[in-house]
């Protein structure tokens, strides 16, 4: 009987390369508006004759390609203080994925808040990073990633809390999926100079 995705043995034992396992993400974010990608990476092919392996199963191909006159941009937040979570969500028969990205800027900053101002309601796309060195793309030809309520800006109570900002964006992808596409590029634009998107560092 032929399958869409073919099983195989997964055994606790990892490659020498994979020996490494570090928790959290590289505090280095790759972002833009979803409507300045032109070409967006293809989904694992379960139609193709034979079925998929595994492997391919968990990634997508190809790369994320800004239109013309677009860049994407980096964002940088407080080390040690972003997380990225894949979870299943829904009822049998309708399973989807729930991506989640939230991370913390120290110290509200007109440049920070700005970006919230810039993202809000807006689809956006993200490429996060683990401390694994695997990518993940939050976003796809249909969908993009959405700013969803949350804590935001806070000053603290007392002189020893934090002052910061905390974003938290979400995007349902029909399958679970890292990235391997390209993560430079996208980051200029050679013909125009620019895109319409924001830059945020901190």
């Amino acid at each position: 009987m032929a399958y869409c995705v073919n099983l195989a043995n997964i055994d606790s034992n990892v490659s020498c390369a994979e020996s490494a396992n570090m928790g959290g993400l590289v505090p280095r974010l790759i972002f833009g508006y979803w409507d300045d990608v032109a070409t967006w990476p293809d989904l694992p092919d379960q139609a193709a004759a034979g079925g998929v392996s595994l492997e391919a199963a968990g990634v997508i191909t190809g790369d994320v390609v800004m239109a013309s006159i677009a860049k994407a941009f980096q964002l940088y937040f407080t080390e040690e203080v972003g997380s990225f979570s894949i979870a299943p969500q829904g009822d049998k028969g309708n399973i989807s994925f729930l991506y989640t990205l939230t991370f913390i800027n120290k110290r509200i900053r007109k440049k920070i808040l700005g970006f919230l101002n810039a993202a809000k309601n807006r689809k956006m796309f993200f490429i996060v990073q683990d401390a694994n060195g695997t990518w993940y793309l939050m976003g796809d030809k249909y969908r993009g990633a959405m700013l969803t309520a949350g804590e935001g800006a806070v000053t603290g109570t007392a002189s020893t809390d934090a002052n910061q900002v905390t974003s938290v964006f979400t995007y349902v992808s029909p399958g679970a999926y890292t990235y391997e596409g390209d993560t430079e590029d996208l980051l200029s634009n050679l013909t125009q100079g620019g895109g319409s998107g924001t830059q945020t560092a901190g």
